[in-house]
């Protein structure tokens, strides 16, 4: 028997009306992801036109699925004509800490870790670069 392998996925989505997210949710739940977080459906104007429409629904849902499942519920979405557009990424999803209200830190790369060096060495150094 083959072993699946469930995956984290994001499904960033356009939709015609709000009321279409039942589409999205049936589909995975009929392929048996698990769904972790739903953003908010918000509806904004298009920079351009998309399938005659100038207004869409915008949201975004991050779950679980097996990844054999993914290229199937890719046909399905595309097929469905309440769906605008639809893309699925598998997102990094980095845990950053609060320092401020407000602000976010950014993870910073690993660097090389020096020693300390006081004013005296360092005074040193750049006379030794001088020369």
């Amino acid at each position: 028997m083959e072993e699946t392998t469930r995956r984290a996925y994001e499904i960033s989505y356009l939709l015609k009306a709000e009321e279409d997210i039942g589409v999205i949710m049936n589909l995975l739940s009929k392929l048996g992801a698990e769904i972790l977080n739903e953003g908010a459906v918000s509806e904004m104007r298009l920079a351009y036109p998309i399938k005659k429409e100038t207004r869409a629904y915008f949201g975004y849902l991050h779950f679980n699925l097996d990844s054999e499942l993914v290229v199937k519920l890719r046909d399905e979405l595309t097929l469905n004509s309440k769906i605008l557009r639809f893309i699925i990424v598998t997102p990094p999803f980095v845990k950053t800490k609060v320092y401020r209200e407000g602000q976010m830190d950014r993870p910073r790369p690993v660097t090389q870790e020096r020693p300390d060096l006081s004013n005296d060495a360092l005074e040193e150094k750049l006379e030794e670069i001088k020369i």
